[in-house]
C-alpha cells in the first residue's frame, strides 16, 4: 500500500496577524505562544514581505487618482483606498489561505519536514503564476509548529468597474476574471478544489497518495463535502486561536505598564505631598503679624510663590495618578470581557 498524507487548504479567519506570521512579535508575546517551538524559528522561510499599504498604493494609486479627478464634490473623494476598504462592511482588505500537507505524526523525521516544505515551495511558485489577480504581500512557510504549512496573504483585485474605482478589491470577481470557467455562484469552492488537486499531484509525484483524514468510507458526496468544510473550519479556528493569544498577551503587557506607571506616580505624589507639608510648616514658622493687626500675618512673596507652585505640582501629580488609575481599571474590564 502506498504511503498517504492528508491535504488541507483553508481560508483563515477574517483578521490576520502579519507579526505572528513573520514571528516579529516581542519575546514576551512569543513566549506565550506554546504551539511554537522557538528552537526551530530559524527553519521558517519568509518568501514575501511587503507592507500592505505599499501594495495598495502600487495597485490602486492610479485608479484612485482617476476616480477622485472625476468627483465634483470633495466629500465623494477617497483619501486613502486601503483605509476606505478597512472601514468597509462589504469587503475585506486582504485574504489569507493556509496550505498544509500531512499531520503531526507524519513529521517524526526531519526528512519528511523537508519533503513537505519542498511541496509547499513548489506550490507557492505555482500559486504566483496561476493567480495573477491575487497580489501577494506576505508569504511564509512555518516549520516551527507541529506540521509545516504555508501562509499566503494577498489582496484580490478585479477591474472593469463602472461605479467607484475602475479597479477594486473583490475575491470572487478576481477569481472569475482570472478563470472564467469557475462556477459563478461558488468560485472559491472550485478554486480551492483546484488548489487541493495541485497539491495532490505534487504528492503523487513523490509516490504518496492523498489521505482522507479520519474516515474509512463516505456514504455520499454531501458527507464528503461536510468533512472538507470541517477541515477548513479547524484551520480557521487555529488561526483565530493565535489571534486571541496574541491579543491577550498585548493586553497583559498594557496592564503591566500601567501598573508600573501608576506605582511610580503614586510615589511621586506621596513625595510631593510630604514636600508641601514640610514647606508649609517651615514657611509658617517665619510668618509675622502686621503692625496694624495682629490677626493678620505677612509672608515674603518668594515664599508665597514657592508655596503656590508646590500645591500646583501636587495637584497635577494627583490628577495624573487618577487618570492612570482609570486607564488601568478600563483595561482590566476590557481584558475580563475577552
Amino acid at each position: 500500500m502506498a504511503r498517504q498524507m492528508s491535504i488541507s487548504v483553508a481560508k483563515a479567519s477574517d483578521k490576520t496577524s502579519i507579526d505572528h506570521n513573520n514571528r516579529t512579535m516581542n519575546k514576551s508575546e512569543l513566549n506565550k505562544l506554546t504551539h511554537i517551538d522557538q528552537s526551530r524559528l530559524n527553519k521558517n522561510e519568509y518568501l514575501v514581505n511587503i507592507p500592505i499599504q505599499d501594495l495598495y498604493e502600487k495597485e490602486f494609486g492610479e485608479a484612485l487618482s482617476n476616480y477622485n479627478a472625476k468627483q465634483k464634490r470633495n466629500d465623494r473623494k477617497i483619501d486613502n483606498y486601503y483605509e476606505h476598504i478597512c472601514n468597509s462592511k462589504k469587503h475585506m482588505p486582504q485574504q489569507e489561505i493556509i496550505f498544509q500537507v500531512g499531520e503531526y505524526n507524519d513529521f517524526e523525521h526531519e526528512e519528511n519536514r523537508e519533503m513537505a516544505k519542498d511541496i509547499l515551495r513548489e506550490h507557492f511558485d505555482r500559486f504566483q503564476k496561476d493567480n495573477p489577480n491575487l497580489k501577494i504581500y506576505n508569504a511564509v512557510i512555518h516549520d516551527d509548529e507541529a506540521t509545516p504549512h504555508l501562509h499566503i496573504n494577498f489582496v484580490p483585485i478585479a477591474d472593469g468597474y463602472k461605479r467607484g474605482l475602475e479597479k477594486q478589491v473583490s475575491f470572487d470577481r478576481a477569481l472569475i476574471q482570472q478563470n472564467p470557467n469557475l462556477n459563478k455562484e461558488q468560485p472559491f469552492t472550485e478554486w480551492r478544489a483546484e488548489q487541493v488537486t495541485q497539491l495532490q499531484k505534487a504528492l503523487n509525484e513523490k509516490n504518496i497518495d492523498r489521505k482522507i483524514v479520519g474516515t474509512i468510507d463516505y456514504k455520499n458526496q454531501k458527507e464528503f463535502k461536510l468533512k472538507q468544510d470541517l477541515e477548513q473550519e479547524i484551520l480557521g479556528l487555529r488561526a483565530e486561536k493565535h489571534d486571541v493569544e496574541r491579543n491577550l498577551v498585548q493586553e497583559q503587557e498594557k496592564l503591566g505598564t500601567l501598573e508600573a506607571r501608576r506605582e511610580k506616580l503614586g510615589q511621586l505624589s506621596d513625595k510631593s505631598v510630604q514636600s508641601a507639608k514640610n514647606f508649609v510648616k517651615n514657611a509658617l514658622n517665619d510668618v509675622k503679624p502686621t503692625l496694624l493687626n495682629k490677626d493678620i500675618v505677612q509672608i515674603p512673596k518668594k515664599d508665597l510663590d514657592r508655596l503656590t507652585n508646590t500645591f500646583i505640582k501636587t495637584a497635577e501629580s494627583n490628577i495624573y495618578s487618577k487618570q492612570d488609575y482609570d486607564k488601568n481599571e478600563s483595561s482590566k474590564r476590557k481584558n475580563q470581557k475577552c
